[in-house]
């Protein structure tokens, strides 16, 4: 599940498995698109909202602050579990602007330590590095 979730996070989603809150059902395309809706009573869709945020919209960005609070929980998951030098991201949600520099900035209340010295970064590919990655393993 999500550490830390407050009501302030949105609505809980449906885990592909079943689990309602999880990890996966707070931080994919879904998840933001749910948040939005709950936040300000209408629909947008993740690319509408990185839009709207590059262009200095205030419920965009208000939608992607909280956002980025929620992935930051998430991320500590991992942080705590495995200890990485970094967590890189993927996916179409890596289009997301300011995400590699606002959810750090996030992520040390929710961590045991104080200044966590993980890294978020961009995969190489950005939202194609897991089509490429499956795409090169299908070769065989």
């Amino acid at each position: 599940p999500l550490p830390y979730r407050k009501e302030e996070d949105g609505p809980m989603g449906q885990s592909t498995f079943g689990a309602p809150g999880c990890i996966e059902s707070s931080i994919q395309g879904a998840a933001l698109t749910r948040l939005y809706n709950f936040m300000n009573g209408k629909d947008m869709d993740p690319p509408e909202i990185a839009e709207g945020a590059r262009k200095g919209d205030p419920q965009a960005l208000a939608t992607l602050g909280r956002y980025y609070e929620v992935v930051a929980k998430a991320m500590t998951v991992i942080m705590h579990s495995v200890d990485p030098h970094v967590i890189v991201v993927g996916g179409g949600l890596s289009n997301l602007p300011a995400l590699c520099d606002s959810v750090p900035k996030r992520w040390s209340k929710y961590c045991v330590v104080d200044k966590p010295k993980t890294k978020l970064t961009l995969a190489a590919h950005g939202p194609m590095a897991g089509m490429r990655g499956a795409a090169y393993l299908w070769r065989g």
